[in-house]
């Protein structure tokens, strides 16, 4: 999510100018904010383990973060990195299990 940040200066306003310089502080420095990342809660399985799967996560772009908050099963998920792409993700699963994660990518602006 890219933020357009006013260029603060052009604002007359003494009080305006200072708060939108207050938040303009706070994108800069909070990384979540600054960043490009959507929330996934995926059930996988497969026939014979370990498996490596693909699922379609319709972001604009290629993946290149993620954060891994919880697993729930048996399932050990081991993210192939290498192989995501604009379309698709990769994870090789040791059982069922179902995965909450945040994808996406991080940067500096």
């Amino acid at each position: 999510m890219k933020i357009k940040i006013p260029f603060i200066a052009e604002i007359i306003e003494p009080n305006s100018r200072e708060n939108f310089r207050f938040l303009q502080d706070l994108l800069r420095e909070n990384p979540i904010i600054k960043s490009e990342f959507r929330f996934f809660s995926k059930s996988f399985s497969a026939p014979s383990y370990p498996a490596t799967l693909l699922f379609e996560h319709k972001l604009v772009f290629k993946p290149t973060d993620l954060i891994q908050t919880s697993i729930i099963g048996t399932g050990v998920a081991t993210w192939n990195y290498y192989s995501f792409t604009q379309t698709n993700a990769s994870v090789t699963i040791t059982a069922a299990c179902t995965v909450r994660f945040f994808l996406g990518r991080y940067e500096e602006i």
